[in-house]
């Protein structure tokens, strides 16, 4: 063996125990290393068991589940089949039946009907004509001031209307006395307005007279203004345009 001098001797007696010392920190420290490794993966794949067997239920659980383009399929065919459906249940159109012709006999018109206004009558003269001469007492035939005027405006018309016939009817109230006595009285009223408006100018070839009675009463004879309603004058156009 070699022999060194003794400082050198202790030199490298002092290396070899730093190398020796170098490795035994060096030991502990790899050792420490690899500790903290398993320490962090030891959780982690605890984690991960636990959240897998969370998780898998669920998830075969969705497997059972119809995919999402089958479902869209199926919704877009049954529109289809119900219009096919509809097409063989819908109803032939109704046919048209062909009902035979009805002819209708014209009725001969009437006397005493209301009259329609066709021979453009304003709306004051319509009033005029739908109107009544009235007489106020039980066996009045004069004409009073009121009803004078009121046949003035039938005069008036009757000039403007050179083509109108009127049927000139008298009406009485019922009293209780025979009805031939009420025909008479409504008789004479109703040439009591002819003579009236013959006088102011109206052909007398234009107005037909004819007396009612009581037979047709405007209103109950059970009160005065009742029966005063009923004797009256009325008129009606007798001819067409």
């Amino acid at each position: 063996m070699k022999k060194y001098p003794l400082h050198l001797t202790n030199h490298f007696n002092s290396i070899e125990s730093l190398k020796a010392r170098v490795k035994m920190l060096y030991s502990k420290q790899y050792s420490q290393t690899q500790l903290f490794k398993f320490m962090l993966v030891v959780p982690v794949l605890l984690g991960a068991t636990l959240l897998l067997a969370f998780v898998y239920p669920y998830y075969t659980a969705l497997e059972v589940l119809p995919a999402p383009q089958t479902a869209q399929l199926s919704l877009k065919t049954t529109p289809v089949q119900t219009i096919k459906k509809t097409k063989v249940l819908s109803k032939p159109p109704p046919q048209k039946l062909a009902l035979p012709k009805l002819t209708v006999a014209e009725m001969p018109a009437k006397v005493d009907s209301p009259q329609v206004p066709k021979y453009n009558l304003t709306k004051r003269q319509q009033e005029v004509l739908s109107s009544s001469a009235y007489f106020f007492h039980k066996n009045a035939e004069p004409i009073n001031e009121a009803t004078m005027n009121y046949l003035n405006e039938v005069v008036t018309l009757l000039k403007e209307h050179p083509q109108i016939k009127l049927l000139v009817a008298g009406h009485t109230a019922n009293w209780g006395d025979k009805e031939e006595r009420y025909q008479g009285l409504s008789l004479r009223r109703a040439q009591v307005v002819k003579q009236y408006l013959s006088e102011n100018g109206i052909d007398e070839k234009r107005l037909t007279i004819k007396g009612y009675g009581s037979t047709k009463p405007a209103a109950k004879n059970d009160t005065e203004f009742g029966k005063i309603k009923n004797n009256r004058v009325t008129f009606s156009i007798l001819t067409k345009k």
